[in-house]
């Protein structure tokens, strides 16, 4: 059912995100400081360090609940997927060769959401995850289909 009122809402946001929408999921944070937080997604790691892209395995953790961040004063907390109300993903962010893998990503949004519509009766849709991808680079680039992506929203320029 509903999160008990001491716990926050999360936004997760890729660590290539645009500046524009970390600036944005910050505020919104905290402006509601009480309710919202902000948390970056690990990017994965190769030889020479950061690839940038979502690390899909730790963002697998953070849908099964195993997943530990440090709070404000410098505790370990587990993140309650519960409590995780937004997912935004540039899903080729610019100058960068990066591209997200935002397909995997909303398989595993999707899935989590059935999964907890099963378990719930009321207010599913409230209560399930909300995926947005910016799509700003990869529009008029590279197929980008968001009945596979599985998104809630999609932004692009154009």
């Amino acid at each position: 059912g509903k999160l008990p009122s001491t716990t926050k809402r999360v936004i997760l946001i890729s660590e290539a995100e645009y500046a524009a929408n970390v600036v944005a999921a910050c505020q919104w944070a905290k402006d509601h400081d009480d309710r919202w937080m902000v948390l970056g997604i690990p990017s994965s790691q190769s030889e020479n360090g950061s690839t940038g892209m979502v690390d899909l395995n730790v963002f697998d953790s953070m849908l099964e609940g195993t997943f530990r961040y440090k709070d404000k004063s410098g505790k370990y907390v587990l993140l309650h997927p519960s409590s995780i109300a937004l997912v935004c993903i540039t899903h080729v962010p610019t100058n960068s060769g990066i591209v997200n893998p935002v397909e995997k990503i909303g398989e595993r949004i999707s899935t989590y959401n059935r999964r907890r519509q099963q378990q719930e009766t009321e207010g599913s849709y409230l209560n399930s995850i909300k995926y947005i991808v910016d799509a700003c680079q990869s529009v008029g680039q590279m197929d980008v289909n968001v009945q596979k992506i599985k998104c809630d929203a999609l932004v692009a320029t154009g």
